[in-house]
């Protein structure tokens, strides 16, 4: 492993790099490949079966051709309604044995070993043990947890001296997460995760040295401010993609819940696709924006839009008894019109067109519409 800066550089960093060049190129002269398929449940199922490659779930079919851990943990509660509850604790048992004999949690997987691309995140811990207690709870067994319960507690004990302040939120220093294009100090993102880590550590019986009731205090005074949450450390821009974490999580009280979905339901309609959300309503400052982001795929997480998100906030607002089949009728369209579940599109719902592209039979988008409509 080679480190430049915060990059990190292992031998299947460059096998993702030229995924990457030659999936955009493909999509730059062919445009997205469409799928056979004649209903969307049908065409989820079968992108999650095609993308298991045991002991992986790949996160797409373009250039995800890994596993990223996040994509897979977002994708959970949907995967487990087409793959074997056996099958899927297998790759969970997987990554914690792999994370476990480097007492770190990757963001990426070989069906070898665990990297880091392009960085080290403060999201992966948090979604490795979102895996645990969905698997505990949907099994409504114990199995993977107890098997796995001193080797969580240590992954959990780095993860608070990595990543954690005294109190529970994440430090300044820290500034990878789902949004690998940006250098965000503490997002909010990465601290709801936090949150919901401790409160999963709570659930689990795991030993934690944080206090649940007053990180959410401090992450409520520091993060929130009008039914919005702000984006990073000492940041006063807005943030979508926290929000919607909140809302999917179902973290916080109703009424701020509420609050939020009210906020993101205006923020979505500044686009021609209600609800494929917008990570962010304005463009990050250079600051935290590296260079190769700026010439590669400017933009891509404030200007483009997610399905995925989307449907996670689709998902919050179902917890909250709020309807949203206007909003799932824009995705759909979005999802039709290329005949494929697409990572990312552009305002008028086409893909986003930078020197980068988007992946297709991405397994966040699939997952998430088959948990919201199976639901």
């Amino acid at each position: 492993m080679l480190k430049i800066g915060h990059l990190l550089f292992y031998a299947e960093t460059l096998h993702v790099i030229y995924l990457i060049l030659l999936n955009s190129a493909k999509t730059h002269l062919m445009g997205i490949p469409p799928r056979k398929e004649e209903d969307l449940t049908t065409m989820a199922k079968n992108i999650l079966l095609e993308n298991l490659h045991f002991p992986l779930v790949y996160a797409g079919q373009g250039h995800f051709k890994l596993m990223w851990l996040a994509d897979f943990a977002m994708a959970f509660n949907g995967l487990f309604k087409v793959i074997e509850a056996d099958k899927l604790k297998r790759v969970i048992q997987f990554m914690i044995n792999t994370s476990y004999k480097q007492n770190h949690v990757f963001t990426s997987y070989s069906n070898k070993a665990g990297f880091d691309a392009p960085y080290s995140r403060a999201d992966s811990l948090p979604w490795l043990l979102h895996c645990v207690s969905q698997h505990t709870t949907l099994t409504n067994t114990k199995d993977l947890l107890n098997a796995n319960r001193q080797k969580l507690e240590l992954l959990l004990s780095g993860y608070e001296e990595t990543y954690c302040d005294k109190d529970g939120l994440i430090k300044d220093s820290v500034v990878g997460d789902w949004i690998d294009t940006i250098k965000r100090p503490s997002s909010t993102w990465n601290n709801i995760l936090a949150l919901y880590t401790f409160k999963m550590a709570r659930h689990l019986n795991l030993k934690t040295a944080v206090s649940l009731e007053k990180l959410e205090i401090k992450l409520l005074e520091q993060r929130y401010k009008d039914g919005y949450l702000l984006d990073y450390f000492d940041s006063a821009f807005s943030s979508l993609d926290s929000a919607v974490l909140a809302l999917y999580l179902e973290l916080f009280d109703k009424t701020v819940r509420t609050n939020l979905a009210l906020k993101l339901k205006n923020a979505s309609n500044t686009t021609s696709i209600p609800c494929a959300i917008k990570p962010a309503l304005q463009n990050y400052p250079k600051s935290i924006t590296p260079l190769v982001t700026r010439l590669t795929c400017d933009g891509y997480h404030s200007k483009a839009c997610w399905p995925h998100l989307g449907l996670m906030y689709l998902n919050g607002l179902r917890s909250l008894n709020i309807p949203y089949t206007n909003e799932l009728d824009s995705i759909e369209k979005v999802f039709w019109k290329h005949k494929n579940f697409v990572e990312v599109v552009s305002d008028d719902g086409n893909f986003f067109k930078k020197i980068l592209t988007s992946d297709h039979s991405f397994t966040m988008a699939a997952g998430q519409y088959l948990e919201l409509i199976s639901a």
